[in-house]
């Protein structure tokens, strides 16, 4: 069960790495799914791509972040009942998104 939490959460760090590259890259242009959605990025071309490759950084920072804490934890502690190991897991996910929304808002925050 723990193996199985491990890569879920390892998994979900790196999804969230390839899923920030098209940003960075900005590859992504505006629309209504995917990247930093607010009106002042969808009303402007080149706020939303200055904005998205400015989070699309932010989220590789926090998907490594979020891909290496299982493992560190893994390792620390193997006999880590798994429902403490998940709550701590989903614990890093969520500071670790929630710092890259305010960052990347913080961010637009200074793009005219």
């Amino acid at each position: 069960m723990l193996t199985a939490l491990l890569i879920t959460f390892v998994s979900l760090g790196a999804l969230c790495v390839l899923l920030a590259i098209p940003l960075i890259l900005r590859r992504i242009g505006p629309n209504w799914l995917y990247g930093l959605q607010t009106t002042k990025t969808t009303q402007d071309p080149q706020i939303w791509y200055d904005a998205n490759a400015y989070a699309g950084k932010c989220l590789v920072v926090a998907g490594i972040f979020i891909a290496v804490f299982p493992v560190i934890l893994y390792l620390v502690l193997p006999n880590l009942h798994p429902a403490a190991f998940a709550i701590a897991s989903a614990a890093v996910v969520l500071i670790a998104v929630l710092v890259t929304v305010v960052q990347s808002l913080r961010y637009l925050g200074t793009l005219d």
